[in-house]
């Protein structure tokens, strides 16, 4: 850390980056679906030695185990919805800083290192993602290390670096099951690295440390799922595959939040279960395969369309969400005429050509979900490669308003100034991130408001976890289903309330009816938000 104390421009990174990232933070009390049963595996296995949380949309088994640890450990000092943020804050902050020793490393720059590091502290995705209860700031900075460490074993072949980088690709599994594709393409880099340099057995140690880590994961899942897979994620999302081709026929007459519903929380014939758990965990084998049939030319088609579909999902989330606002945007095109310029590390005039090779073949274990599904976060992995290009775009409009400029105070602090209209140039995206919290606020106020009616111990079934989560209560998902087999699988469940919101009304096939039917506890409404607490039990 001795960087920071010799560079108050670090310094002041770091600071605007925390003061940004807190103030987030506090606006509002906004959690996920996914947060929820993060934060809650984290506390019951650092305080219970239990691995589930207090009720989930999905199996706890299927989320990987890093994040919910960390929450786990900081849920010993603060409540747990900060517990999971700090974890997210902590983990930002240090990827600021590896941003800054890295871009140290690729250029003996050190305002090229501090603009790379500005970038991270002040990019809207990145102080979105490390302010909330998700994965993904911990995860970017894995693959911000992966990346770092993996160059370093290719600049100096020492054994230490293969070993550290197999290590962190593990530890970037278990966040999120995608980090095993940067671990594949790193190995394949390896193998032409160093295969004509006869360090042959430096592949033996990259390889062993994830295969082990791999295989201990592994066991620990299957004393759960009844067999051994790589990740159960991966397996729940192949279950809903088989789910979406069974229903094929009936999803057309559905919307689309009724299609998404149907498919992730419908029940088994059996009606105890829901189908996708049921497929998950082998306990429903009678269901269709994922492939029905067809040549192996229709499936390559039908991948094609899928990529090219998501391809243009993914230009219209760039277009519309975090990861690339106009001014990062702009940057990385500005960074275009240099990055590609002759250059030696001692040199302003790009990045080093080799360097450039490395991160774009590594960047390709991004696009993994191209055929899957598009989300936002999912671009997000990119800008740990993005943000060493921007940097450069960065320094060359520096250069260019420094030299429009004609002495006096202005031109002293031109780089403070123009980190100035870098700021400006993201505020309108902080201001959607503020929206976007502030639009889940009234979860946290349902919550509380539960509080007066319900007790720890009793389990509430609702579509979303958040209100049940603040309430201190267990969960338990609204399946999509008529009125008996909804009610038969609630008594499986033992659940004694239904918490019910409007949307729901819709949302589900017994919306309205269960409604009319069960006796209201209570009613309330917040933010044009309407929530009907039903009880399952005459007693209560």
């Amino acid at each position: 850390m001795m960087h920071i104390k010799k560079c108050p421009s670090v310094c002041a990174a770091l600071s605007s980056g925390f003061i940004l990232r807190l103030y987030f933070i506090f606006s509002s009390h906004y959690i996920s679906p996914d947060g929820t049963q993060y934060a809650g595996i984290g506390y019951n296995l650092l305080h219970f030695f239990r691995y589930q949380s207090n009720g989930a949309q999905f199996p706890d088994i299927v989320q990987p185990p890093l994040y919910p640890f960390f929450t786990g450990l900081l849920s010993w000092f603060f409540p747990l919805e900060y517990a999971a943020k700090f974890t997210s804050l902590l983990f930002g902050l240090l990827l600021v800083y590896g941003v800054y020793r890295f871009a140290l490393f690729l250029k003996a720059e050190k305002k090229y290192a501090v603009a790379a590091a500005w970038l991270a502290a002040l990019h809207p995705a990145l102080v979105l993602v490390s302010s909330e209860a998700a994965t993904e700031s911990l995860y970017l900075l894995l693959v911000l290390a992966g990346v770092a460490v993996g160059w370093l074993y290719i600049k100096k072949q020492r054994l230490l670096f293969i070993v550290l980088s197999s290590f962190i690709w593990l530890a970037a599994f278990l966040t999120r099951a995608e980090g095993i594709a940067f671990f594949v393409i790193q190995f394949v880099i390896f193998v032409f690295m160093v295969w004509k340099k006869q360090k042959r057995l430096h592949l033996l140690y990259f390889l062993l440390p994830f295969f082990i880590g791999m295989a201990v994961y592994m066991q620990f899942t299957a004393q759960e799922l009844g067999y051994q897979t790589p990740s159960p994620k991966l397996k729940l999302v192949r279950s809903h595959a088989r789910l979406h081709n069974l229903y094929k026929e009936d999803l057309k007459q559905l919307s689309r939040s009724q299609r998404e519903w149907k498919i992730k929380y419908s029940l088994t014939p059996a009606g105890d279960e829901l189908a996708a758990n049921a497929l998950l965990f082998k306990r429903w084998e009678t269901a269709p395969p994922l492939k029905t049939g067809g040549s192996d030319r229709s499936f390559i088609v039908s991948l094609f369309r899928r990529i090219i579909h998501n391809s243009t999902i993914v230009l219209l989330k760039i277009k519309n969400g975090f990861a690339f606002p106009l001014i990062f945007l702009f940057f990385l095109l500005l960074s275009l005429p240099v990055l590609f310029r002759k250059t030696d590390k001692n040199t302003s005039a790009g990045l080093e050509k080799h360097f450039l090779w490395y991160l774009l073949i590594m960047s390709a274990g991004t696009f993994s979900f191209l055929v899957s599904h598009v989300e936002d976060r999912f671009l997000y992995t990119l800008l740990p490669f993005f943000v060493f290009a921007a940097a450069e775009g960065f320094m060359l409009g520096y250069r260019f308003l420094g030299k429009k400029i004609n002495g006096g105070i202005l031109k002293k602090n031109s780089f403070a100034l123009f980190l100035f209209l870098l700021f400006m140039g993201f505020v309108f995206s902080y201001g959607n991130i503020g929206q976007k919290h502030q639009a889940k606020n009234y979860y946290y106020r349902a919550g509380i408001r539960l509080q007066s009616f319900v007790k720890q111990q009793d389990k509430i079934a609702a579509t979303m976890p958040q209100a049940v989560f603040y309430s201190g209560a267990k969960y338990s998902v609204l399946p999509f289903a008529s009125l008996s087999r909804l009610l038969l699988y609630l008594q499986e469940q033992e659940a004694l309330y239904i918490l019910l919101e409007s949307k729901d009304i819709q949302r589900i096939p017994a919306g309205r009816k269960l409604r009319d039917t069960l006796p209201l506890k209570t009613e309330f409404s917040f933010a044009g938000k309407t929530f009907y607490l039903l009880s399952l039990n005459k007693e209560h």
